[in-house]
Formats: structure tokens, sequence, C-alpha cells
């Protein structure tokens, strides 16, 4: 399982400290290493969930919005 960014590649904001909360409120679930998402637990869209967050810069909520996770081979 890859983990995401710490920081914003852009500006360097710390974002570590969000991804947790960006996960629940838009419904993705980390389950044996497996990252799936879930429309029933979904409490609002990435952008209201960024909006929460505090992420009011582009690049920031790209970041959020655009991680993907990974399983090696």
């Amino acid at each position: 399982m890859s983990s995401p960014p710490i920081r914003c590649f852009e500006c360097g904001k710390v974002l570590g400290n969000k991804w947790e909360k960006f996960w629940d409120l838009t419904g993705m679930v980390v389950k044996n290493c497996k990252m799936t998402w879930n429309p029933k637990k979904r409490k609002m869209s990435d952008d209201h969930a960024c909006d929460e967050l505090g992420l009011l810069r582009v690049c920031c909520r790209n970041m959020m919005k655009s991680f993907v996770e990974y399983e090696s081979v």
C-alpha cells in the first residue's frame, strides 16, 4: 500500500494530517491495506470535503482529489 503525500507538491502545505478525515467524509474505506470507495458511507462531495478541511488553494485540493492508491506487483 502506498502512503499519501505528507505535503502539497506545489505550495508545501501539510496535508498528511487531513487524509483520514478526507477519506471519511468522501466515503473512502481502507480495509486490509486496500482502498475502496463506499457510496453508502459518503457524507459529502470532494469539493465540500476540501472546504470543510480548509483547503482553499487549487493545488492542495487537486492533491487530495487525485491521490490514487496502487498495489505494487
